[in-house]
């Protein structure tokens, strides 16, 4: 569960989406008029005839007191009825900008950044700016991150991509020299954009700026991608993404590894459709072996789930004439990591029963997938 309560800062955490993440269950901590604020909503926009200027009336004077942060962290949430329920769209934009002009941390805390995002398709560009203004010249890693997630669903957003979209792709330049927490909230938000708004080719570009700075933990952040329910598209905005991934291979996390690597293994029976991709996902897996091979030996870089994985691309691999003797090179790799997998394959092959002991229980299979049809 999560207490909403003033305190301490908390620890940064790279691998957790502002946008995105699942709040679960949550405490509510807040002084006494909160609940008076939820009461006031339910009782004005609860009816035929919604009193929403009535209840942002109520709601700006109860801001112009002296209430505590937690209130309206709380609270914040139901502000997203500000886009209907009769309230007047210039009074739902002040009192937006009134709250984040008196809590300005808001953006960067959870609840307040996912209301900016419900929003950010109604709220003035100006106001907007403004607040990534804010964000960005803050020192706090997590604020640095809330604008990155912000500023690259306004840049992917039909609606605000007109001046959100240059935005992004200069901060995204090597020259801007973006800090390792804004790439992480880019990196964060494209990835599960990606699919959402069907803009394979915008997000693969944004991607690989990301993966060109190199920083690990703005690599790994894009895990989602590759954990979503649709898999990636056969074209060559994919090919050039597992490309941009190769380049930066030490960066890759093995959580990361293994979501990429399930990803290849989808594709790979499909690849008829593009053959490029089979050349490009054994040049990455050849790199990704040589870079951990001292780990797989060990039985680190989480090789009981990258193994079969890898055992599994490099048997199908063999299966096509382009690719045939380069499969067998990677499985010979894999015999030289002295992973189990790659032994048990060699003994089936050779039809030679393995051993009980060399057994281990079948790992977790992965999740069926829809794939989306490849863009034109």
């Amino acid at each position: 569960r999560s207490v909403v309560a003033d305190g301490e800062e908390k620890d940064w955490e790279p691998e957790k989406s502002l946008l995105w993440t699942n709040l679960g269950s949550m405490i509510t901590d807040t002084d006494q008029s909160y609940w008076t604020l939820v009461a006031l909503t339910h009782g004005l926009l609860s009816k035929n005839s919604p009193q929403g200027d009535r209840w942002m009336a109520l709601l700006s004077a109860h801001l112009d007191r002296e209430v505590s942060l937690k209130t309206w962290r709380m609270f914040c949430d139901r502000l997203r009825y500000v886009r209907g329920n009769g309230c007047t769209s210039n009074a739902a934009k002040a009192l937006i900008s009134k709250l984040y002009d008196k809590f300005p941390t808001l953006a960067s805390e959870t609840i307040g950044c996912r209301l900016l995002a419900q929003l950010i398709r109604f709220l003035d560009t100006k106001f907007l700016r403004n607040v990534f203004q804010r964000l960005q010249a803050s020192s706090r890693p997590i604020d640095q991150q809330a604008f990155g997630e912000l500023l690259t669903l306004a840049a992917l957003l039909d609606e605000t991509s007109d001046w959100a979209h240059p935005k992004l792709s200069q901060e995204l330049s090597l020259a801007a020299e973006p800090s390792e927490a804004f790439l992480v909230g880019a990196s964060h938000a494209v990835s599960n954009l990606w699919n959402d708004l069907e803009k394979p080719s915008e997000c693969s570009q944004i991607l690989r700026q990301i993966f060109a700075t190199g920083y690990p933990q703005a690599i790994n952040a894009s895990r989602m991608l590759f954990w979503n329910d649709v898999g990636l598209p056969l074209d060559e905005n994919t090919r050039a993404l597992f490309g941009a991934l190769e380049e930066n291979v030490d960066a890759i996390d093995s959580g990361l590894a293994e979501e990429v690597l399930g990803e290849m293994v989808d594709i790979l029976p499909e690849t008829d459709r593009l053959p490029e991709l089979r050349p490009q996902i054994l040049s990455f897996c050849k790199r990704l072996v040589d870079t951990r091979i001292d780990e797989l030996k060990r039985r680190e870089f989480n090789a009981y789930e990258v193994g079969p994985f890898l055992v599994e691309i490099a048997m199908t691999l063999q299966r096509f004439p382009d690719t045939r003797t380069g499969g067998l090179d990677l499985f010979e790799q894999l015999l030289r990591a002295g992973l189990d997998d790659a032994d048990r394959a060699l003994k089936d092959f050779d039809g030679t029963e393995a051993s009980s002991a060399d057994r281990r229980e079948p790992r977790r299979r992965r999740r069926q997938r829809r794939r989306r049809a490849t863009s034109s």
